[in-house]
């Protein structure tokens, strides 16, 4: 319905069209709809990138997205290449230190990761907390400092202030301190400074110091 009104107004070449697509496609990524997710994705970004240029934001955004699909079809290559490509641009258009280019770090460093490249993971994510905490957690799918007893989040929590995780998340952690606390449950890794474990971990942790462990599965390492 978007898309139809955008083209009638403005025509199907223009910047407005190109959202309505991206946003199509992230509703359908979300229920499964892969392959037409993808076409959706990639007529964006070519449409940004005639309109925009290769090297916009929008683009980057549209590369984001696109990874995040081929990482959930495990087609960790083109997945890579889709998310070095967003931090490059990112680096250059939107400077160092902005919170959407320590999105794109976060989600390049949890790829490397899942494909065993642990020495580019922890690059990228040592650079992803870095950001400046205006916006970062918020960004990144409302992740909060205190993750409560009842709450269950599914995906990457990436967060520029210490988080606390009272429940359970179900995908990687990125802070610069980490609590897991008794009884609550990371089914992935942790990646910060510090992080202090009581509950469970079913992953990896890398961490320059770790204080204490309990029920803790996986390899914890320090740099």
């Amino acid at each position: 319905r978007a898309e139809k009104i955008a083209i009638e107004a403005v025509g199907s070449e223009h910047p407005m069209v190109a959202s309505a697509l991206h946003n199509r496609a992230e509703q359908l990524r979300r229920i499964g709809q892969y392959a037409e997710a993808q076409s959706l994705y990639e007529r964006a970004q070519a449409i940004w990138v005639e309109a925009h240029g290769p090297e916009s934001p929008e683009v980057a955004s549209s590369l984001r997205s696109l990874g995040e699909l081929l990482e959930q079809l495990e087609e960790y290559g083109p997945a890579l290449q889709a998310h070095q490509r967003a931090v490059a641009i990112r680096e250059v258009a939107l400077g160092p230190d902005h919170p959407f280019l320590a999105l794109s770090l976060a989600d390049l460093g949890t790829l490397s990761s899942k494909t065993g490249d642990y020495t580019a993971a922890r690059a990228a994510l040592a650079r992803s907390v870095q950001a400046p905490p205006f916006h970062a957690a918020t960004l990144y799918g409302a992740a909060p400092s205190v993750v409560s007893a009842d709450a269950l989040l599914h995906g990457d929590v990436l967060g520029a202030c210490d988080l606390r995780i009272e429940g359970i998340v179900e995908g990687n952690v990125v802070a610069p301190n980490v609590t897991v606390s008794e009884g609550a449950h990371v089914e992935g890794s942790i990646y910060a400074e510090t992080a202090h474990v009581a509950g469970t971990v079913n992953g990896r942790i890398e961490a320059a110091r770790t204080p204490r462990k309990r029920s803790t599965f996986g390899a914890a390492r320090a740099p």
